[in-house]
């Protein structure tokens, strides 16, 4: 029986965060500094930027890439942070990430990572 393989199309980095300091992720500036700084990371070209702020705190951003998208959301009261980037380009050593989110936030967190291939 032959094994048909996948094209591969892109790829799914998936970052859970835990241990978070509630006042380090509650505002939208919080997590687009963040944001600025892992695109920088991983040489990704920023297309646009969009966020929504919750009352009383947490928040969404979604950064358009020209190689996908980056989305960080957060939950201050849980001390969660989402974060998802998908990128049509493989990106080098993404461990590189957990020094950068501990330099944003705080040396304490907790971070589970996924790695999904996507394609057909």
């Amino acid at each position: 029986m032959a094994v048909n393989k996948k094209k591969l199309l892109g790829y799914h980095y998936i970052w859970d965060v835990s241990l978070c300091p509630a006042d380090k992720i509650s505002l939208v500036e919080d997590i687009s500094s963040f944001a600025d700084a892992a695109c920088n990371l991983f040489s990704l070209s920023v297309l646009g930027k969009k966020a929504n702020q919750f009352a009383p705190h947490g928040a969404t951003l979604i950064v358009l890439l020209e190689e996908s998208h980056l989305s960080i959301h957060t939950w201050p009261e849980e001390k969660y942070m989402a974060i998802d980037l998908f990128s049509c380009v493989e990106i080098t050593e993404p461990e590189r990430i957990h020094q950068l989110l501990k330099d944003h936030f705080g040396e304490s967190l907790q971070i589970e990572t996924q790695y999904v291939e996507r394609g057909i």
